[in-house]
């Protein structure tokens, strides 16, 4: 498995009829109590309504920002057609939403 690097797409888990999404976001080689107050903090005031940073995490030596995307899944939730896997489709769609709303 390679490095991960920024803007990797980390790990991915359906819950609570949202999707969650967790990606590096670029901080590497932090010790654990330093996470919160490394990690550059957006306010949500800030954020597109769809897209909100709730938590941050640790792995493997890098800084993960844990984001979850509301609308582009709620519908197939909805419909009760989601069985917990990620389809290729739905990682482009991530990743295109990544890159538009963070530039990576």
């Amino acid at each position: 498995m390679r490095e991960l690097l920024q803007g990797d797409i980390y790990t991915i888990a359906a819950g609570d009829g949202y999707l969650t999404v967790v990606i590096v976001d670029g901080q590497a080689l932090l010790r654990h109590r330093d996470v919160v107050l490394a990690v550059p903090v957006v306010d949500a005031r800030e954020m597109p309504t769809d897209l909100r940073i709730f938590s941050v995490g640790w792995d493997e030596g890098r800084v993960l920002a844990v984001h979850r995307f509301i609308p582009c899944v709620r519908a197939v939730l909805e419909a009760g057609t989601y069985d917990g896997t990620v389809t290729t489709e739905m990682l482009d769609f991530i990743k295109m939403v990544l890159a538009v709303r963070f530039d990576l």
